[in-house]
């Protein structure tokens, strides 16, 4: 892996801020919201990180990581856009639920990834992006994923 550039240091410390932040609001709050100032800080470190993943190319190229990145803003400009407007009706606040909560999806394939390829320094647990340990972690998180939706769609409901 090669060295983490300054941009890369910004990105990834913007990154763990944000996820930081996610976990606080989905477990106090359960719902993600531009109308919580926390969430609207977890949505702009998470626009400046997917922002910034999309200057680094350190992998050889534009990658699933810079694809991941065009989707998280996309999701966040989608769901500020529909959550402000309520464009969508009765299905608005269901719309910029999946859409916050795939962020904290997008956030986790990419730091797991990178976190498992480059930790610990002198030999990184996993060695490339088809590992059987990252496949497995990627799995996690999208059942992870499912469950948070479920649950949010079941306060939205009730």
């Amino acid at each position: 892996m090669p060295a983490i550039t300054l941009l890369g240091w910004f990105h990834t410390i913007c990154g763990i801020l944000s996820i930081l932040i996610v976990l606080y609001v989905l477990f106090r709050y359960k719902l993600i919201s531009f109308e919580q100032n926390l969430s609207k800080l977890y949505l702009l470190l998470t626009f400046i990180t997917a922002f910034s993943s999309l200057l680094i190319y350190n992998q050889g190229g534009f990658g699933i990581a810079h694809i991941l990145g065009v989707l998280t803003l996309a999701a966040v400009v989608a769901g500020i856009f529909v959550e402000k407007t309520l464009i969508l009706g009765w299905m608005s606040k269901y719309f910029y639920t999946i859409c916050y909560t795939s962020t904290f999806l997008f956030h986790m394939i990419p730091a797991i990834t990178d976190g498992l390829r480059r930790l610990p320094v002198d030999d990184p647990i996993a060695k490339s992006f088809s590992d059987p340990i990252i496949v497995n972690f990627h799995i996690l998180f999208f059942i992870i994923y499912l469950v948070i939706l479920f649950l949010q769609f079941r306060k939205i409901k009730g």
